[in-house]
């Protein structure tokens, strides 16, 4: 068959002679090669120019971008006009197998471009290191994924996966056990885990750092986890070839691309996508990320798809979420978000947001007037450690549905100002940590509140370590099981009117005031403690209780009262000084009766001390 139609194929011994003796560099499959410090250098041309020494990822990336059309590696390009073979320049891609085994199409690829070495000078802007200085190209594997052919390179330190056209094959995903720590799991996606591609192979993934997509490569329809877990992928080349018009499912597509800076995704087609969950979590050093014209129309799920993105703002205008029912997690741990535009979101059908800002804690301000919540179900830990934030305007929010506000400010330390005069907590049943360390609080009202069917309110206030006053008068607490550390750390209240709470039910009082160090005052006299199994340190380190109001149904056993104050103590904040060190009845038939804290632990069957 020796020059069988104008020269498409060549013998293979051809082939390998051709490859052997006069590669092209100009031909290499994915990088443009490298200078190697052991490789003896040619001769210089003295008619050339002197090339520009960038790294072979820079070229690769220069050269690929300005691909208009992707040689077949199967066969030499043609020129349409004449009819004779094309010649292949810097601006083609050809794949290249410099296995002496190879192919033998690809050897007839590289014979081909082998033949045109020597005939022409290589433009300034292409680097053309003659190949007795080049590091070799390494097949490491090959195959097809789907109908699209690959392979994997090796070359310097670059390590290529590289896409032909074809419809990629379905999704799978797994987590692995780090080899190195047993306590470690690593979340590897398609690619990764594939039987017909890496099979689940851990030093394949973790060595990739680049991705070349030729035109006419399809993503298949189920694309989940398609990129996820190459922690070391530092590009994806030609993105915008790939074709996701029929894709449905882009979840964790992008998880774990610890190393991907910037993804420009805004050729991506997203009109069938109904899944965008944990697309891009993880992706810890993204600074860039395009997505003007992400179609959304038809997506229901979004929550995790930011979950800890190295972005500072977020471009999302162009996104209709009338149809999503999830956010939870949608930004949580974007440490570095600094701004947020959501005016454009509709959350009417949105029934979970919990932890949806969460950990944002570079978030300044945040503006949620046109946030529809009707329908959500579950707000807990949407704003936890959004520490930079100062003001919040909830006024507006429909909570009549929600049942879990548990951690929902947590750690809001510069919150200032929060009004929640219209929530409806009707249905609310777990409260616990909802304002924990919002130390910057000074006030709040909560006279709107309907806690009857809240069971947990663990923490509900602790740390709030500005709270001057707070007005309880209408919290009912019928159902409160656990009041654990309920107002520990609440620092600046210097009195507490819980005389309308029923503890009936309460088993944990752990703590309850314990660090309130400037309350001096506290009514607690309606208390049933029958129930509670653990009331130790209820008043833990509170010096400067002094005016306590007690019930009959009180059990102070082992709730550690602290010490009377030394005598001549002034009291804070009055004028009085203790006249002995003892507790005394000022009302009650043991009015008049003075008492040590221990002696009054033990003490049942009073109804004021």
């Amino acid at each position: 068959f020796v020059g069988l139609v104008c020269g498409f194929v060549l013998t293979q011994q051809q082939a390998a002679a051709a490859a052997t003796n006069a590669p092209d560099p100009t031909t290499t499959s994915m990088v443009a090669p490298r200078s190697t410090a052991t490789a003896k250098p040619a001769e210089p041309n003295q008619n050339e120019q002197p090339v520009n020494q960038q790294t072979s990822t820079q070229k690769a990336v220069t050269n690929t971008d300005n691909v208009s059309e992707t040689v077949n590696q199967n066969q030499i390009p043609r020129n349409q006009s004449t009819g004779s073979p094309a010649t292949t320049t810097a601006e083609q891609t050809t794949t290249v197998n410099n296995n002496p085994t190879a192919s033998a199409p690809t050897q007839q690829a590289a014979a081909s471009s082998a033949s045109k070495a020597n005939e022409t000078t290589q433009p300034v802007s292409q680097p053309t290191a003659p190949a007795a200085t080049d590091p070799q190209v390494e097949t490491i594997a090959q195959g097809t994924w789907g109908t699209s052919k690959w392979e994997y390179t090796h070359q310097g330190a670059d390590y290529i996966l590289h896409f032909h056209a074809g419809t990629l094959g379905t999704s799978s995903h797994k987590t692995i056990k780090d080899p190195l720590d047993n306590y470690q799991m690593h979340y590897f996606g398609s690619i990764s885990v594939s039987p017909e591609v890496f099979n689940g192979n851990w030093q394949l993934s973790r060595e990739l750092t680049h991705i070349i997509i030729d035109p006419g490569v399809k993503a298949n329809q189920n694309s989940s986890s398609l990129f996820a877990g190459l922690y070391k992928l530092q590009q994806i080349v030609g993105l915008a070839n790939l074709d996701t018009t029929n894709v449905t499912d882009m979840s964790y597509m992008f998880n774990s691309c610890q190393n991907l800076t910037s993804l420009d995704l805004s050729n991506f087609n997203t009109i069938n996508v109904t899944d965008m969950s944990w697309m891009f979590e993880d992706c810890w050093e993204l600074i860039n990320l395009d997505l003007s014209n992400f179609n959304t129309t038809n997506v229901t799920d979004m929550h995790d798809m930011f979950y800890g993105c190295g972005l500072t703002s977020l471009d999302l205008s162009s996104f209709n979420t009338s149809k999503v029912t999830n956010m939870s997690e949608m930004f949580a741990w974007s440490e570095r978000l600094t701004s947020l535009d959501l005016s454009s979101f509709n959350t009417a059908n949105v029934t979970d947001i919990s932890s949806m800002f969460s950990w944002c804690i570079g978030l300044i301000s945040l503006d949620l007037s046109n946030f529809n919540t009707t329908n959500v179900t579950d707000m807990r830990e949407m704003f936890e450690d959004c520490r930079e934030l100062i003001n919040l305007d909830l006024s507006h929010f429909n909570t009549a549905k929600v049942t879990n506000m548990y951690g929902m400010f947590n750690d809001c330390q510069s919150l200032t100002n929060l009004n929640l005069s219209n929530f409806n907590t009707a249905n609310v049943t777990d409260m616990q940590d909802m304002f924990y360390n919002c130390d910057s609080l000074t006030s709040l009202d909560l006279s709107s509140f309907n806690t009857a069917k809240v069971t947990n309110m663990e923490a509900m206030f602790s740390s709030c370590s500005s709270l001057t006053s707070l007005d309880l008068s209408n919290f009912n607490t019928a159902n409160v099981t656990s009041m654990d550390a309920m107002f520990m750390y609440c620092m600046k209240l210097t009195s507490l009117n819980l005389s309308n709470f029923d503890t009936a039910k309460v088993t944990d009082m752990r703590g309850m005031f314990g660090s309130c160090t400037e309350l001096t005052s506290l009514d607690i006299s309606n208390f049933d403690t029958s129930k509670a199994v653990d009331m130790t340190s209820i008043f833990f380190e509170s010096p400067n209780l002094n005016h306590l109001i007690l019930g009959p149904k009180i059990e102070c056993k082992y709730v550690y009262l602290p010490k009377v104050p030394d005598t001549g103590t002034r009291l804070l904040g009055t004028d009085r000084v203790v006249a002995s060190p003892y507790w005394v009845a000022t009302s009650g038939y043991q009015q008049g009766h003075k008492y040590t804290s221990n002696d009054l632990m033990e003490l049942t069957g009073r109804d004021q001390v």
